[in-house]
């Protein structure tokens, strides 16, 4: 996935409003974005589905795929996509909502492996990130 100075400067921003707030993990805090003004960043923990899963049926009916980019969210209606922003390194990437989950307390979304992958969270398991919702 391609990261623009544009990403890089919007998990920063972020990352400041969360700082200058004193947000914890599922405190939504604006996300200062001139192409979405008024989207909304949610700042939480991110797991990753375990390769069980796959080709086990979602909520919306479509088997899963770890190589795919999709995520479960309790919270997003199914067929939303999401930014995912790993607040650590501000690696981001894109996923659809397909499943409902995570079913752990303290945690907003489960990345496929392949999106996890993406922003460098494997080896750490559950990491801090903020989520767009893009549609």
């Amino acid at each position: 996935m391609k990261i623009t100075k544009l990403s890089v400067a919007n998990a920063l921003l972020v990352a400041l409003a969360i700082c200058l707030r004193g947000a914890d993990a599922g405190t939504a805090v604006q996300h200062l974005s001139p192409e979405r003004p008024h989207a909304v960043a949610r700042v939480g923990y991110a797991s990753y589905y375990s390769d069980r899963y796959n080709g086990r049926k979602t909520a919306n009916g479509e088997l899963f795929s770890n190589s795919e980019y999709t995520a479960a969210s309790n919270q997003l209606p199914l067929g939303s996509r999401v930014r995912v922003t790993n607040l650590k390194n501000n690696r981001s990437v894109v996923v659809r909502v397909t499943d409902r989950g995570p079913f752990v307390k303290g945690r907003s979304i489960d990345l496929s492996r392949r999106a996890a992958q993406d922003i460098e969270m494997l080896e750490a398991g559950v990491i801090r990130v903020a989520i767009t919702r893009l549609s």
